[in-house]
This record gives structure tokens, C-alpha cells and sequence, in this order.
């Protein structure tokens, strides 16, 4: 798990300065990326902006927004999993 957590945070570091690319304004390039995986199996992507137009990201907040993701991704597999088997059962 603390593994997971710093693989995640390296993660986190590497796409701090990537922006959707049908953005045109400047600003943007301050949101972060934090991609959602659950093991091997990416799930999705958490976009977060600073909270005033001038400031970013302290490392702390990195962190906990890294830890906030890896539980969301946990949350979104098993709603997965709970979707995927009732389906199922009722066929």
C-alpha cells in the first residue's frame, strides 16, 4: 500500500503540468492530472484546479489529493464489480 502511494505521487509530480488540450486558456496549465487506476486497470481521471488563480498545489495537498484517488479508484471498481454481478444474476 505505502508502495502504491508513492508510485502514485511520482505519478502526480509527472502530470502536474498537463491541460486538456481543447483548453485555450492560459491558466490551465496549473491543473493537475491524477489518473484513477485499480491495479492494472486504469479507470479514469481526477482534473483538479488550485483554488485562486495564482496558487498551486503544496506538497501536502498533492499527497492527500494522491491518497483521495486511490480510494476513489477502490470505490469505482467495486461499484464496477456490484453493477457487473447483479447484472448477472439476472439474466
Amino acid at each position: 500500500m505505502v508502495e502504491n502511494i508513492k508510485n502514485r505521487q511520482e505519478k502526480l509530480c509527472a502530470v502536474e503540468a498537463t491541460y486538456p488540450k481543447n483548453s485555450t486558456k492560459r491558466e490551465d496549465n496549473r491543473l493537475i492530472k491524477i489518473p484513477l487506476d485499480y491495479q492494472a486497470l486504469h479507470i479514469g481521471q481526477l482534473w483538479l484546479a488550485p483554488r485562486r488563480g495564482t496558487e498551486t498545489f503544496k506538497l501536502d495537498e498533492r499527497n492527500l489529493l494522491t491518497t483521495i484517488a486511490l480510494q476513489a479508484s477502490i470505490a469505482v471498481y467495486n461499484i464496477r464489480l456490484t453493477r457487473e454481478l447483479r447484472d448477472h444474476t439476472r439474466c
